[in-house]
């Protein structure tokens, strides 16, 4: 067989039926592969899900380069493969999430940090949408549940769960016990304090388990005085409604997090943000970071964050005819779906 130049190879029946969005963010054209990826110009694979341990091995074999792609920063309304993503990433060096290894997108923050004036003319779009409520999942109920809460922000952190067996977890160094050690480190900073748990959107709809369960607390309240005094004068507080993230920041001082992306959408309302993980925006001078996080990133604004991600890192997709459009299309799409779908 003759090697194409003009095909990428797609070992999974789920990668498949994404071929109008893989071509658009490839040039490539998706064809189905089993075992062999001779004749091809790459492999595409999902992020490092074990499901791609195949796809690879093809691609050693055959000397070819592996493209990770995932979801993009804004996805959709409700989570599930109900809906398709109105945004992708495409990744010919690692993924974002893995800080172990060099990403396209550390590339292009460093190249962003080089022009601040073009980084904050085209991270504006997606600073603002973030700023307006915007989040990776974007369903929210129509009154948020605050009650309980101190009137001061100042007098709460928001820890910000992830669900269980999330790459991006392993991806920033971290495990479980990150959690653990998140809800400890709150309690003890800041004693007399309230602590909110944020639930992740597909553990509220009961798809999958986060880590801010009965018994991880319980653990911490045996390792931390703090903790279990925070637990005992109703100071740890669970936000389990599906609430627009600017209505949250707005009722926080602080905000904690392992790798999610909450943890970003929080710098971009100006909060303070400690990273217990190596997410992909620890590490560039805008958060307070924990853990180690790879030398080979440096200071850079956060506009250049926003940037290299919304702008150069996503490519978006109308949620209907899945064509490619601009950045400042499918914000405003979305923002407006968000608007008109019903509350809970």
């Amino acid at each position: 067989m003759g090697v194409s130049a003009g095909r990428i190879g797609l070992f999974t029946s789920g990668l498949m039926r994404l071929t109008p969005e893989i071509a658009a963010l490839t040039g490539l054209t998706p064809i189905r592969r089993h075992r062999s990826a001779a004749g091809l110009a790459a492999v595409g694979v999902w992020g490092r899900r074990p499901t791609a341990a195949p796809a690879e091995a093809a691609a050693a074999r055959a000397g070819k380069p592996v493209w990770r792609m995932e979801d993009g920063f804004f996805r959709s309304l409700a989570p599930g493969a109900a809906e398709r993503s109105i945004s992708y990433v495409l990744d010919r060096t690692g993924i974002y999430y893995d800080a172990a290894q060099p990403s396209d997108l550390e590339a292009m923050i460093r190249a962003r940090a080089q022009d601040p004036a073009g980084a904050a003319r085209d991270a504006a779009p997606a600073l603002a949408a973030l700023r307006a409520g915007l989040s990776k999942y974007n369903l929210f109920d129509a009154a948020p549940a605050f009650d309980g809460w101190p009137a001061d922000p100042a007098e709460v952190q928001l820890l910000v769960d992830q669900t269980a067996g999330d790459a991006s977890v392993a991806g920033a160094g971290a495990s479980a016990a990150a959690f653990r050690d998140m809800l400890v480190a709150a309690a003890e900073a800041q004693p007399g304090g309230a602590i909110a748990l944020k639930t992740h959107p597909e553990t509220q709809t009961g798809r999958r388990a986060g880590h801010f369960h009965d018994a991880l607390i319980a653990e911490a309240a045996a390792r931390s005085p703090a903790v279990a005094r925070a637990q005992a004068e109703g100071r740890l507080l669970r936000l389990t409604a599906r609430t627009a993230p600017a209505e949250v920041f707005a009722r926080v001082g602080r905000v904690r997090a392992v790798s999610s992306l909450m943890g970003f959408e929080a710098l971009a309302h100006g909060l303070p943000t400690v990273c217990h993980g190596a997410a992909f925006y620890a590490g560039w001078g805008l958060t307070e970071d924990l853990v180690p996080v790879p030398a080979r990133r440096g200071p850079a604004p956060l506009e250049a964050l926003a940037a290299a991600a919304f702008a150069d890192y996503c490519r978006w997709f109308d949620p209907a005819s899945r064509r490619p459009v601009a950045l400042e299309e499918a914000v405003a799409g979305l923002l407006a779906r968000t608007r008109r779908a019903p509350a809970a």
